[in-house]
């Protein structure tokens, strides 16, 4: 079968493609309790397996998710707004000396930078500057955990996980997750000791405060009420698979998109002109139009997630289509692909913010749009990653100007997904 829905061959499990709407809600909401996996790797002993991303949709990670979904209500968002604006005046000061000199640079770096220094401050309460310290053990081990080691050990846990599970291989490296568990247990451990009400607006004082809140504990094993400093020391880890690369790659594909389309920088300025510092707090951000149109078209054309899975746990048919699902097969939704329909989206190829501005002038199906996912394992970090986007691209759009390099032909094809040209002049 070839179109929106097809199968591909593979050599683990049966795999179908589902790039159509209706079916994708239907199999991930409607009948989530048949997809509740996302990945039925081998993870290893470490405790990469108790990263909520990774476990299937249990008792345990409906426990874990409850302790983390407050961590990013309104309330708490607002508490990280001082430490992110911080990091943002760093990343801006950084980039003065180009807006200068006019030379060029590339601006991944400072991306890569900024969004490192956030996590680590957001995640564990560390204040870190990576770029003028880019050995600093959370730098240098972050790195490891992001970075894909395609190695025999790896391969196998992805490829063949009942094999690695038999001969004991781990997917990640060892000494790098016992660096974070040996960081978070210290950070717990103080916390408690020196713990007066409030904890620090990090995702480790979050969940310890939610812990408290909800009567449950921290602990040394799995608990039923409560986190265990295991869990705990995983979370963090998410942060940074889940935020690193994601919202660095999304602020460089929205500089690249502002340099095409020059108007729409112009239409950015103009809308945080007449706003004061003061007033570019969560609320007043949340609700400037340009702004989010800009943030939301980009996350459209160049979603942080390329695919969305889940694993089939029993046999289950798709009667609109006749499609019989045999037990374990993988399904997979492209966002990428969804995005460009022109069955959900008018012009789906074209940079246009203004279809997020005037929505009924364009008649989008924004039910397709779904830059975070869908069902009840959306990105439980979504509110994060769109308030730290709103923060430094309204900064960097009141500081500096974007211009094309004159001696680089900007292409009119489509950007290379997760890929920036990076030789661009800050004015």
């Amino acid at each position: 079968m070839y179109g929106p829905i097809h199968g591909v061959p593979s050599p683990r499990c049966h795999l179908l493609i589902v790039n159509d709407i209706d079916i994708a809600r239907e199999l991930y909401i409607k009948q989530f309790h048949n997809f509740p996996i996302r990945y039925s790797f081998w993870f290893g002993y470490s405790n990469i397996n108790k990263i909520l991303f990774f476990m299937p949709a249990n008792d345990d990670w409906k426990r874990i998710r409850s302790l983390i979904t407050p961590a990013f209500t309104t309330g708490k968002l607002k508490r990280m707004i001082d430490p992110i604006t911080q990091i943002n005046a760093n990343f801006i000061g950084h980039l003065r000396k180009f807006s200068e000199s006019g030379e060029e640079f590339d601006i991944k770096k400072f991306t890569s930078a900024f969004s490192m220094d956030v996590i680590a401050r957001c995640a564990y309460g560390i204040e870190i500057d990576s770029l003028s310290q880019p050995d600093h053990p959370i730098v240098t081990n972050a790195k490891k955990i992001f970075g894909v080691d395609a190695s025999f050990s790896y391969i196998m846990c992805i490829m063949f996980p009942k094999i690695a599970e038999f001969f004991g291989l781990e997917m990640t490296d060892a000494k790098t997750v016992q660096y974070f568990d040996d960081l978070t247990f210290k950070i717990i451990e103080k916390r408690i000791e020196s713990s007066t009400g409030k904890q620090n607006p990090d995702l480790i004082g979050l969940m310890i405060e939610n812990a408290n809140e909800m009567n449950g504990i921290v602990a040394k094993n799995d608990i039923p009420k409560g986190i265990s400093k295991d869990e705990i020391s995983a979370q963090g880890i998410l942060f940074f698979i889940a935020g690193f690369d994601t919202t660095n790659a999304t602020l460089t594909h929205i500089f690249y998109y502002l340099i095409k389309h020059s108007e729409w920088q112009e239409k950015l300025y103009e809308e945080l002109s007449i706003v004061s510092d003061e007033e570019l707090d969560y609320e007043k951000l949340k609700e400037l139009p340009i702004l989010n149109a800009i943030i939301d078209e980009t996350l459209r054309l160049q979603p942080p997630l390329p695919v969305v899975d889940r694993e089939c746990i029993e046999p289950y048919r798709i009667e609109s289509h006749g499609i019989d699902l045999p037990k374990n097969t993988m399904i997979s939704v492209q966002p990428y692909v969804i995005h460009r329909d022109p069955r959900y989206f008018k012009d789906p190829y074209e940079f246009k913010p203004e279809r997020f501005l005037h929505k009924s002038k364009f008649n989008d199906n924004l039910a397709a749009y779904i830059p975070f996912g869908l069902g009840p394992r959306l990105c439980v970090g979504m509110r994060f990653a769109l308030n730290e986007l709103r923060l430094v691209l309204a900064n960097f759009i009141i500081n500096y100007k974007l211009a094309p390099n004159p001696d680089v032909k900007v292409s009119n094809q489509n950007v290379e997904y997760y890929r920036m040209h990076p030789n661009f002049i800050v004015a």
